[in-house]
């Protein structure tokens, strides 16, 4: 296996020697994807009322997956939580 250095090394020849700009651009935006995917990862957007901080990445995927509930018709509406809610 090649280390890591000789292989970002290659990555950098390989840039250094592209003159493309539609090449430079798609990996402008792959290093920015690569950099949000890592930051989201660690990055705290808030707190819980327990205290445990909220990690962006966890609150994309709790979000991803209301959606994919609300496509599947898995949801109250507001009338039925009012009706819902009078036997509390």
């Amino acid at each position: 296996m090649e280390n890591i250095h000789l292989r970002k090394l290659q990555l950098i020849d390989f840039i250094l020697q592209e003159h493309d700009e539609d090449s430079i651009a798609r990996l402008e935006e792959l290093c920015h994807r690569i950099a949000y995917d890592e930051d989201s990862k660690t990055k705290v957007i808030g707190f819980r009322t327990n205290g445990m901080a909220v990690i962006k990445s966890d609150f994309l995927q709790l979000i991803e997956a209301s959606l994919a509930q609300v496509d599947k018709g898995e949801f109250l509406t507001f009338d039925d939580l009012e009706k819902e809610s009078e036997n509390w």
